[in-house]
């Protein structure tokens, strides 16, 4: 089973009717004293590793000043031990400014993942992860704020009385500064899971926490705060829908009531894996389905009205992929980032395919590394242009932060790392069923860890320009 854990952005497009949302984000409006378009800006390919075997993008944000910011993931220097990743690039080519390293102190019997983290307004980040105390039975989750610097600036953690496990996947600043972080809880490896959603305060004191379950598993992957007040929600099911698993879709109010819930699928699995709202009304959705291609794993794009009824999806026929990342651009269409495995080719390439608002083709491109690269994270630059992040070489040893910054249409000008692709898009018959996920009170309670701030020692290599 592939978790991704990856953050969708709103798009400059979408700023216009959500300012809040976006400032809180760090995306520039008219409402912030943004132009809504600057100078062009030529492409660029860069990687960003260290003396860490694994590095990769969470978060992405395009600074009011012009700036990139990056929360992400390494290691400890001089240590496999995992770490949250802080960095600040220029737009213009991609030099690193500033980086930073978050290393929680505890040591765990089986490993202390980095799994998340979300970009504040202040320049900040709050990182996820767990601390693995026995492999199959105790997981306990936390989160860790920074300042600008890469500062501690205060620390939760999630945990119960004897066996459980938390797994903290995705994490969105509200307006208020405030945090709503979702992702998954159940006693050992096995189900029952249920969902895991907590609210928390600016100074990261929990305002509610809440488990939603309808029998056997469900699973947050992406969360997303939404115009009414409200959170957005997108995963899968074990315990409801057509297949082994479904996507499964939930809206809740500000104070996690759950006011309606679906799942989508076909008799096969499929799993969402980011969700966006829409500035005109209702959400886009990046996944992935086993189901209705030879492939065997296919990108599969879904947009729904504001109640959930889907509009149209799409399914990318004839090869092995997957998305995790999407956005909204120009006239209401989506951009969607993810990998494939084309035939002919090496290894595993980012990918991402722009489509209108009526889910008709705009373009497609594949950008390739050295070995098994994929895109997680996706910023709609204020020309139009792209910036997409991910991992150049994911799962293999000396995985390196990758970073592409495109022209509007997606192409790499004057650099041989991009090709287009030409696989077809299919509509197959999806079946739409409610869900019965109830909630109940959540059960966790504080676990205090120690986290310090280091140096990072990640340089950058210019692969294009």
């Amino acid at each position: 089973m592939i978790h991704f854990n990856r953050r969708a952005r709103l798009s400059i497009a979408a700023c216009a009717l959500l300012p809040t949302l976006c400032i809180a984000q760090g995306i520039p409006t008219a409402a912030a004293g943004q132009a809504a378009s600057s100078p062009s800006i030529r492409s660029w390919v860069r990687t960003y590793g260290s003396h860490s075997p694994h590095e990769g993008v969470f978060d992405m944000r395009f600074e009011p000043n012009g700036g990139i910011r990056v929360a992400g993931y390494g290691s400890s220097p001089g240590t496999s031990n995992a770490a949250g990743l802080l960095m600040r690039m220029s737009p213009g080519n991609g030099d690193l400014n500033s980086q930073s390293l978050l290393r929680n102190q505890t040591i765990p019997g089986f490993g202390s993942p980095v799994d998340g983290a979300g970009l504040a307004a202040d320049g900040g980040a709050l990182f996820t992860g767990r601390i693995v105390d026995d492999l199959y039975m105790k997981h306990d989750g936390w989160v860790a704020r920074v300042d600008r610097e890469g500062n501690p600036l205060w620390q939760r953690g999630f945990t119960v009385p004897g066996f459980g496990r938390f797994s903290i996947l995705d994490v969105v600043e509200l307006s208020s500064g405030a945090w709503i972080i979702a992702g998954a809880t159940s006693v050992d490896d096995q189900p029952p899971q249920a969902a895991y959603i907590v609210r928390l305060s600016a100074s990261g004191a929990v305002d509610w926490q809440y488990e939603y379950l309808a029998g056997v598993s469900e699973h947050v992957q992406s969360i997303t705060a939404t115009s009414d007040g409200g959170f957005a929600i997108v995963g899968w099911t074990v315990s409801s829908g057509a297949g082994c698993e479904d996507v499964w879709f939930m809206k809740l109010d500000a104070a996690g009531t759950v006011q309606w819930q679906r799942t989508y699928g076909g008799s096969d699995c499929d799993q969402g894996n980011s969700i966006i709202e829409l500035s005109g009304g209702g959400y886009a959705i990046a996944a992935r389905t086993t189901g209705w291609t030879q492939s065997g794993n296919a990108p599969w794009i879904l947009v729904l009205d504001a109640q959930g009824n889907l509009l149209w999806q799409r399914v990318v026929d004839g090869v092995w992929g997957d998305l995790s990342a999407i956005a909204e651009t120009a006239g209401g269409g989506v951009v969607a980032l993810g990998r494939v495995g084309e035939a002919g080719f090496p290894s595993n390439d980012l990918w991402a395919v722009e489509l209108d608002s009526a889910g008709g083709l705009r373009w497609q491109r594949a950008y390739e590394g050295e070995s098994g690269d994929w895109g997680s994270s996706i910023v709609v630059m204020p020309d139009s242009s792209f910036l997409f992040g991910g991992t150049w070489g994911w799962g293999f040893p000396e995985g390196d932060v990758f970073l592409v910054r495109t022209a509007p249409g997606g192409s790499l000008a004057g650099c041989g790392l991009d090709r287009t692709t030409t696989f077809p898009l299919i509509s197959p018959l999806v079946s739409s069923q409610p869900s019965f996920a109830n909630r109940a009170q959540g059960v966790a309670i504080n676990r205090v860890y120690s986290f310090t701030a280091l140096d990072g020692d990640v340089t950058s290599a210019l692969r294009c320009r």
